[in-house]
């Protein structure tokens, strides 16, 4: 169904169905599910689903899946495998499923361990091909032969299946080499037969000196659905001993295939400053190391200058966006030196300084001082911002005291909107991100408790219409 989306990220799922209104979230071994836009949230623990952790419940042969086995082609179809280190090792990997967004789960079934693997990383990505057939890519190692310390390198295997999970086949993408860890894959197809997938690749090369480690990006491509893989190019080196994100693959409107991945530049701040997109541009925005503002052009490979403010401190963390009361022009908001939201606006001439447009400072009445997290949104023909504020300039922000607000940057009457959206309390609160209902705009948030418990995710109201 459009619009729905599932993500696992370590044993999480979320799921949501915007035609239905439904979302749902698997952390922890919970689920956390709204089925109202997120007005409201309930936790819960189907049956079948959150207990595979604390007892040993049945798993049964894939080849036993009833009628067609999984389906696939399912419009709301959330698909899991799940790996855990239980003493037996029939107990240590299944697949399950739900077809309605995690209300309901399948019975567990057992997923074979093929192409030399007995350990796999819980990190997967798949191709859906049919109502009863797919390719799910998984990346593991054997813990016989290569149990860690002396850990000799992990591989992806392709499982491929075409009745519905009740059989398994898998073939090797890429070789099998010795301290070598590879994962992390990203696939797209790109013809009948055809598949391309991306592969994070670890390598300890130990030259020119001992223990160094090269980060890259393989692609490998397979002509004949996935049954034989050859290598096709690396995209991406990483400098030495630098992880990196792994690469993504997508499929441009054009048919041609972009890799996505994290790249350092020079004379940038990295980190959580990183760079965003500009609307409407190929290009972002950044925080120079330099304390100003630069765009990247990604057609040349070169940062362009664009402030030239002496202002009260650096600039970080800028995001651009399009003002709806400034006739859609393209503004970028920004953080100054921790004490300020700034709000730019491009020069009149071309090849001239971005200008502040408004300086918003903390409000008097806060007793938090240092800003963060300022993410702009446009609602009603004017632009807010979300943010939250630290009692102390500390990272990670957890460590201090915080609140939540929301920022209008223009005033209406003479009045500037900036209004605290949490309960007043002395707490730990990060990342505030705005979502536009069907009436209102809320902000969600995390809180962290200060007794070490799991994280909590609260939603306030800003009072702010959605029209």
């Amino acid at each position: 169904m459009a619009g729905f989306i599932a993500v696992r990220v370590a044993r999480s799922v979320c799921g949501e169905n915007r035609a239905n209104s439904v979302a749902a979230l698997h952390c922890h071994n919970v689920l956390a599910r709204s089925l109202d836009d997120g007005a409201t949230w309930s936790i819960e623990n189907p049956p079948g689903y959150s207990d595979y952790d604390r007892s040993k419940p049945e798993i049964r042969d894939c080849a036993a899946l009833p009628g067609t086995g999984v389906p696939f082609g399912h419009p709301d179809l959330v698909f899991e495998i799940v790996w855990m280190e239980h003493t037996s090792d029939e107990m240590r990997r299944f697949f399950h499923w739900s077809t309605d967004l995690g209300e309901s789960w399948s019975a567990r079934y057992r997923l074979p361990m093929l192409n030399g693997h007995d350990h796999l990383e819980p990190r997967t990505d798949h191709l859906v091909d049919g109502p009863s057939k797919a390719i799910v890519f998984v990346s593991g190692d054997n813990m016989t032969t290569s149990t860690r310390p002396t850990w000799t390198g992990a591989w992806i295997s392709a499982y491929h299946t075409t009745d519905g999970g009740k059989t398994w086949t898998a073939s090797t993408v890429g070789e099998m080499e010795t301290g070598v860890w590879k994962g992390m894959t990203s696939s797209v197809r790109v013809g009948p037969a055809e598949i391309l997938t991306s592969v994070r690749n670890h390598r300890i090369v130990n030259k020119p000196h001992p223990g160094r480690i090269e980060s890259l990006a393989d692609v490998y491509s397979s002509t004949n659905n996935g049954v034989s893989w050859q290598f096709r190019s690396t995209p991406w080196m990483l400098e030495e001993n630098v992880f990196g994100n792994p690469a993504s693959l997508v499929k441009l409107p054009s048919g041609k295939i972009a890799s996505l991945m994290a790249k350092g530049l020079d004379g940038v701040v990295k980190g959580v400053s990183g760079p965003r997109f500009i609307p409407g541009s190929d290009d972002f925005v950044l925080a120079m190391e330099n304390g100003q503002l630069g765009r990247y052009v990604v057609a040349t490979d070169t940062i362009v200058r664009l402030t030239d403010d002496a202002g009260s401190g650096p600039m970080t963390d800028p995001v651009a966006f399009r003002a709806p009361e400034m006739g859609n022009q393209v503004l970028i908001v920004a953080i100054e030196n921790r004490q300020n939201v700034v709000v730019y606006q491009p020069p009149a001439a071309a090849g001239g300084f971005w200008t502040r447009r408004v300086t918003l400072p903390v409000p008097a009445a806060s007793t938090e001082s240092y800003v963060y997290s300022v993410e702009p949104f446009t609602v009603g023909g004017r632009s807010y911002c979300s943010l939250h504020l630290q009692l102390l300039p500390v990272t990670p922000p957890g460590d201090t005291t915080s609140s939540v607000w929301v920022y209008a940057m223009d005033p209406v009457g003479g009045v500037r909107l900036a209004r605290r959206l949490d309960d007043g309390t002395a707490a730990h609160r990060i990342d505030p991100e705005w979502f536009i209902g069907q009436n209102e705009v809320f902000i969600y948030f995390n809180l962290l408790p200060t007794d070490g418990g799991p994280w909590q995710v609260h939603r306030a109201r800003t009072g702010i219409a959605a029209p």
